[in-house]
């Protein structure tokens, strides 16, 4: 069986399972550990899958998975930064009768 073939099975596959193992795609497909490696590999590249430690899922999938610590702290750390970039608008906020006052 062609790898383009067998990618497009392990992607139906995924669909029904979510996510998949190295040992379950050479269990389904037959082939080598490193043959669904460069599957997984192959599949990582194009953006379609995540992978895991020892397989592989879904990547539209990835939201519903935890988040790791490491990725929250910088998401943390992202908002704050760009928090900091913006100006805090509310602070300096005027009423339009006390603008009016200093023109005239």
């Amino acid at each position: 069986m062609s790898q383009e073939k067998r990618i497009e099975l392990i992607k139906q596959l995924l669909e029904e399972r979510q996510e998949l193992s190295t040992k379950d795609i050479m269990e389904e497909f037959g082939v080598s550990q490193d043959t669904a490696r460069r599957d997984i590999v192959l599949l990582t590249k194009r953006g379609e899958v995540k992978r895991t430690h020892g397989g592989i899922y879904r990547w539209i999938l990835a939201r519903a998975y935890p988040i790791s610590k490491v990725d929250c702290h910088n998401l943390l750390n992202k908002k704050h930064r760009s928090q900091m970039k913006q100006p805090n608008i509310s602070s300096r906020t005027t009423s339009t009768s006390s603008m009016l006052q200093q023109f005239f």
